[in-house]
């Protein structure tokens, strides 16, 4: 059977993701070190609540700020949450060569955030 259909995971595949970008940005509005900070936002249980559905947005960017002690908007933390992707180059340009042949399907565990 040849193979019709190729399916691409979002992160770590066709984008890199890197938390770090998330933490520098709301390290200046934090209320907490930066390592706690990161702790806080990548140790616990608050990103896996949001990405399984569990939390709304807003509740989740309200928990952010509380337990950060955040002193900036959600329109802050929305942006610094969302903005750390970046293309894989290698996988970008393969693409647009696979296309021809091949159904290229997406797949990601994305959060409305990331969306």
């Amino acid at each position: 059977m040849a193979i019709q259909t190729i399916v691409f995971d979002f992160g770590n595949v066709v984008s890199f993701f890197d938390h770090r970008l998330t933490t520098n940005r709301l390290a200046a509005h934090a209320g907490i070190p930066a390592e706690a900070l990161h702790a806080s936002l990548f140790g616990t249980s608050l990103e896996e609540e949001y990405e399984s559905g569990k939390l709304t947005t807003a509740e989740f960017l309200s928990q952010i700020r509380e337990t950060c002690k955040l002193s900036c908007a959600n329109e802050v933390v929305a942006q610094a949450w969302a903005d750390v992707f970046r293309l894989n180059e290698a996988i970008s340009d393969l693409l647009p060569r696979l296309k021809p042949r091949y159904r290229l399907l997406l797949g990601s565990n994305t959060n409305e955030l990331h969306a």
